[in-house]
């Protein structure tokens, strides 16, 4: 029998102790429970209360470090901090159109990358006071807030008697009231503001999610994290690990580890395209891929796909395809063409959470409903906007398309032959002459360009003339998703195929996750002539490669596959009335 009270103070104590650290020991979880529990329990009753978390997925053994526990939260939230740090928007304004499609352009000091976030090795570089010499200009220095653990051999990594030094808690704390309350003019930070972050002051999942939140909501241009591998144990660096994991810009590679899952060398495949590979440092492969997409197109006049089949990878591909084209806009002074913002749903891998407990799910999340007796109050396609998820009933709240609030039991939904999808909601910004793609109902995902970009709506258009009209809504209800990246190669169609592949990417159990790169390098078998991949490091993306996920591998060869056979088949797009 479940042992309730046990298992609400054990989850309570680890949101507790991951807003201090990353992992903790059982016994240190245990002992923080036991202090609350109106009656006793042995060691063997709680343990037994951290197995049962465990199988429903809301506590878990660390697959890096041996006798340490993390919970779903800590994961989420640096899995939300590690997409904060890839995302190539230019953020920094000593940046310039111009410079963003020079490729030739030296990025060695993090100042001159464009993208609000770079992870520094302070170690390797000398040292804290030897790095920002090296990184900061007067003026910079001028500008810039320091932020330190909480420790006190963490505050004298700083140079002391800065008064733009604090302490990240109270930083943190006086930052965002002030925002709360005033508005982010009122903190006196700006675009101009550089925060200087150490990796000390980020030991905690929770406190990485909120500098990334913070610096958002201050609108700093620059943010950097200085890492000192020397003082820091890895394992209270795991937000920025899991952010260099995701392809995070970093002058530091994570150790590889890997589990008993079942994994298979593909380091062959790899071998034989090393002359399709180009190698960048210091900014967003994603920026490097669409930059060489751009001068391809321009030069040939071919068109060229950008392909990554990652998803965090193939949203960032889209945003700096997007970038891109809109630097070379001002630089060649054309105007700014009108496009909308819409919220767009990705949808999450079923492996990353428990449908049946919640386990994983995380609230602002998207549920879609897929299968549902008659009985049950929401039919198939129904979208629910998830809330607070209760690890002690497994009962999620949620509100309903008309604006109303309920409770539903996951575990009886599961019962009851209910299914779902987990969507993750991002946004994404569509112009006109932007390609497209939309769900109908009659002939599955269809691709167009953006049209008629106005006060009441846009189309969406093929190239055969066909139209659909929407607003906001519809685009919404039809999944609308941008369709400057692909997830995976498609050889029948003409031009020049651009892939990203990072040395450091894995997924959580430590393997390699080659992205839609590996499918087309099985395919090719050594004929690269039609291919780019760009990758940051090529000695070690193959090294990567001697370990993949058996099924990361299977799943790519039968998405390729896939493709291949869908290119015959004939899509057409809804018609007007459909499409509203």
């Amino acid at each position: 029998m479940r042992d309730v009270a046990a298992e609400s103070a054990l989850i309570r104590n680890a949101d507790t102790l991951e807003r201090q650290v990353s992992h903790y020991t059982e016994r240190a979880l245990m002992d923080a429970a036991r202090s609350e529990l109106k009656t006793e329990r042995s060691d063997g009753e709680l343990l037994a209360s951290i197995d049962s978390l465990m199988d429903r997925g809301f506590l878990h053994q660390s697959k890096q470090h041996d006798g340490y526990l993390y919970s779903d939260h800590g994961l989420l939230r640096s899995q939300t901090f590690a997409k904060a740090l890839t995302d190539p928007t230019p953020t920094n304004p000593r940046v310039t159109p111009q410079q963003l499609l020079d490729g030739k352009r030296d990025l060695s000091n993090p100042m001159d990358q464009p993208q609000r976030y770079s992870i520094v090795d302070a170690t390797a570089r000398g040292g804290v006071e030897a790095t920002l010499k090296q990184i900061l200009s007067p003026e910079d220095r001028a500008n810039a807030v320091f932020i330190h653990g909480e420790r006190g051999a963490d505050i004298a990594r700083f140079p002391i008697g800065n008064e733009t030094l604090h302490n990240g808690r109270d930083w943190l704390a006086e930052t965002r009231s002030t925002v709360r309350h005033k508005g982010a003019e009122a903190t006196g930070y700006s675009q101009n503001t550089t925060l200087i972050i150490s990796d000390a002051a980020v030991r905690a999942p929770h406190r990485a999610e909120l500098y990334a939140e913070t610096a958002e909501m201050i609108g700093a241009g620059k943010v950097i994290f200085l890492v000192e591998p020397d003082k820091t144990p890895l394992r209270e660096m795991t937000p920025i690990a899991t952010a260099i994991r995701t392809g995070a810009v970093s002058e530091v590679s994570v150790p590889s580890f890997f589990t008993d899952r079942p994994t298979q060398s593909v380091a062959r495949d790899f071998e034989n395209v090393r002359g399709a590979m180009t190698e960048v440092r210091s900014e967003p492969l994603e920026l490097a891929a669409a930059r060489l997409a751009d001068d391809h197109a321009r030069k040939t006049g071919e068109p060229v796909q950008l392909v990554a089949s990652d998803p965090a990878r193939q949203e960032n591909l889209n945003i700096a395809a997007r970038v891109i084209s809109d630097a070379r806009d001002r630089v060649e002074g054309r105007d700014a063409r009108p496009s909308v913002t819409l919220d767009v749903l990705n949808r999450r891998d079923p492996e990353q959470y428990n449908p049946v407990t919640g386990g994983g799910i995380r609230p602002k999340s998207v549920m879609q409903i897929t299968a549902a007796p008659e009985s049950f109050a929401y039919k198939p396609g129904d979208r629910l906007m998830l809330g607070y998820i209760d690890p002690i009933d497994s009962r999620a709240s949620v509100r309903d398309p008309d604006g109303m609030m309920y409770r539903l039991p996951l575990n009886e939904m599961a019962e009851q032959g209910v299914k779902f999808d987990i969507y993750s909601r991002s946004q994404a910004t569509f112009r006109e002459g932007d390609p497209a793609s939309i769900a109908t109902a009659k002939d599955g995902r269809v691709e167009g360009r953006i049209g008629d970009v106005g006060d009441r709506g846009f189309s969406l258009n093929t190239a055969d003339g066909r139209r659909v009209d929407l607003t906001s809504e519809t685009a919404r209800a039809g999944d609308m998703r941008p369709a400057l990246a692909s997830n995976t190669p498609d050889f029948s169609k003409p031009g020049r195929i651009v892939m990203v592949a990072g040395s450091n990417d894995r997924a959580v159990d430590g393997a390699f996750a080659a992205g839609a790169v590996l499918a087309a390098c099985r395919i090719l078998g050594g004929s690269a002539e039609r291919i780019d991949i760009v990758t940051d490091k090529t000695e070690r993306l193959i090294e990567s490669s001697e370990r993949t996920s058996s099924r990361d591998v299977l799943a790519q060869q039968q998405a390729f596959e896939r493709s291949l056979a869908d290119t015959t088949a004939e899509r057409s797009m809804p018609t007007r009335d459909e499409g509203r």
